[in-house]
């Protein structure tokens, strides 16, 4: 079992247990604990109804080479996995190595008060995103490829909060 811990993010942190961005320009927050330490997080969507975030893993020595660039569905080794959900009706993966899954619609779409987890397993090495009231809306990413020291569970916000739990 996995002892509790504060968590920390990198980035957007506004108080114990929020992440916010309003400023429509993408921004990265990681947990500061790899996925060997925090293998598991909720999240509660946030109360705003224009909601642009990604939640997922990433691969924090290759984000921190690469910045925030997500430029089409061409482009992969971009060092994230996740699901990006679009002002409550669409939804897109983004797969650091799968030119198939890589930002095409799919997914689930996240909306106000979805509660959220986002887990993985260090056995299998794969990142499971699901709704924690209907588990039917889940998505799984096969993340081989990685560093474990590397990986980090991340979120994108670009306009809205999220709050976040253990």
């Amino acid at each position: 079992m996995q002892a509790q811990v504060q968590l920390k993010w990198s980035d957007l942190q506004k108080d114990d247990n929020i992440l916010q961005n309003y400023d429509q320009q993408p921004k990265l927050a990681y947990l500061e604990e790899n996925v060997k330490k925090v293998n598991k997080v909720r999240f509660i969507i946030g109360s705003s109804q224009t909601l642009k975030v990604m939640i997922g893993i990433c691969d924090k020595k290759i984000r921190q080479q690469r910045g925030m660039i997500f430029q089409d569905k061409s482009f992969v080794g971009h060092g994230t996995y996740l699901l990006y959900s679009v002002n409550s009706y669409n939804s897109f993966l983004f797969s650091h190595w799968d030119l198939e899954v890589n930002y095409n619609e799919g997914g689930f779409v996240m909306k106000k008060d979805d509660q959220i987890e986002v887990s993985f397993n260090l056995d299998n090495r794969i990142l499971k995103i699901t709704d924690v009231n209907k588990t039917e809306r889940s998505v799984e990413f096969q993340t081989e490829h990685h560093n474990m020291e590397d990986l980090h569970l991340c979120v994108v916000i670009i306009d809205g909060d999220v709050q976040f739990y253990q």
